[in-house]
């Protein structure tokens, strides 16, 4: 079988088509048509929110379904809550609604084992090993309820293990299969390749 060799334009660049940068489908770890198809799932229109792992993994938990994953967020093992101690200006504190969960490229072995060690004091002890977490792409969607902030009139009543200061208050999450795509601060528009 010869490899897959369909090209991708590098995204975010304005350059001339003779000079854009390429990469084939296989950097990407997979082939164009599952990319494609991946894409597909991804429902249009949303913003994404670039958060590090292992948080988007305990936000999304793809390990948990139907009876397992109602009873984890019973006993507050699905992260509810994405700290974020926001300027009161930033549009991102206004936000409601589902967006996509980005999981960012970006984490120290340290940062891992800083968040597998709070994650044990809400009982998740499973996380899988930071080499095997998909990251620099879209893993899955979830929605803001409101953003509960303790220096401001805005809703500071919201109680979670996972809260340790300002933040989204988040429902319904739900994993995707992963979809690299660049990522950046605050909410953004992703931008996806055309296969």
């Amino acid at each position: 079988m010869k490899p897959d060799t369909t090209t991708f334009p590098l995204p975010g660049l304005e350059a001339t088509k003779a000079s854009r940068p390429r990469f084939t489908a296989s950097a990407l770890g997979m082939a164009a048509e599952e990319y494609r198809r991946r894409v597909a799932l991804i429902p249009r229109g949303l913003k994404a929110l670039s958060i590090r792992q292992p948080w988007a993994w305990l936000i999304t938990r793809p390990d948990l379904v139907g009876e397992a994953r109602l009873d984890a967020y019973a006993k507050g093992q699905i992260k509810t809550f994405e700290n974020r101690d926001w300027a009161p200006h930033n549009s991102g504190r206004k936000f409601r609604g589902t967006f996509l969960i980005h999981a960012s490229k970006g984490c120290t072995k340290a940062e891992y084992q800083d968040a597998c060690i709070f994650a044990r004091r809400c009982g998740v002890t499973n996380i899988p090993p930071l080499e095997e977490l998909e990251r620099g792409g879209i893993v899955g969607t979830a929605e803001v309820r409101s953003y509960a902030c303790s220096e401001t009139d805005d809703d500071d009543s919201y109680d979670s293990p996972w809260r340790i200061g300002n933040g989204l208050v988040l429902a319904f999450a739900e994993p995707l299969p992963y979809v690299p795509c660049g990522g950046m601060l605050g909410f953004f528009n992703p931008v996806f390749l055309k296969a």
